[in-house]
């Protein structure tokens, strides 16, 4: 289909749905967390031939924002040069948990997802 074609390059697509803030209005949720609105597409055979079906759909992102901001938020806590506590760390462990982040600290900009034990990957 055409929107999946071009639903990849301009989309987030998460299985048969592509989302986008261009798409509607979007929101906060709270705790670095947004929604975007998006579509739902399937195409499957029948016995009168196929079958279009296109549905309105929205779905929870997190925010576009440096990881340090998001801890900051998350946790509320405004001095992140202190350790976080053991509750807070184990609180940001599980938020952040195969989340895919960038790393822009360098000229080349990599892109990794955070597994179960807060490594990236």
């Amino acid at each position: 289909m055409v929107e999946e074609e071009d639903g990849g390059k301009s989309y987030a697509v998460v299985g048969r749905s592509f989302f986008s803030p261009q798409l509607g209005d979007t929101g906060h949720l709270g705790d670095g967390i947004e929604y975007w609105n998006g579509y739902y597409q399937s195409l499957r055979p029948t016995q009168m031939g196929l079958s279009l079906t296109v549905d309105i759909s929205a779905r929870a992102f997190y925010e576009p924002v440096l990881v340090s901001d998001f801890v900051a938020t998350y946790c509320n806590v405004r001095d992140l040069s202190r350790p976080l506590s053991d509750q807070d760390r184990i609180k940001v462990k599980k938020a952040l948990k195969m989340v895919k982040v960038e790393l822009i600290h360098s000229e080349d900009v990599k892109r990794h997802k955070i597994s179960a034990g807060g490594k990236l990957h």
